[in-house]
């Protein structure tokens, strides 16, 4: 799940993801080797929650000026 909402950045607002949530179920494998054998096993699940709060967002930006009043030096 991700939520939007209005930031302001540089003194113009923008539509920024505010919030991010996400919910995986993993299972382990395991590796045994017994009397030169190996064989893999499942382990337990486990649930992982990721939630993620977006903040301090900045503004990248450049700037350039054409001279054209400029000769090239020699």
């Amino acid at each position: 799940m991700i939520d939007y909402g209005p930031v302001e950045i540089g003194g113009k607002v923008y539509t920024c993801p505010l919030r991010s949530v996400s919910i995986s179920r993993v299972r382990s494998v395991n590796f045994f080797k017994v009397w030169d054998e190996g064989f893999r096993t499942y382990g337990p699940y486990s649930t992982l929650l990721n939630d993620i709060t977006f903040t301090d967002y900045h503004a990248f930006r450049a700037q350039s000026h054409i001279l054209s009043n400029v000769s090239p030096e020699p």
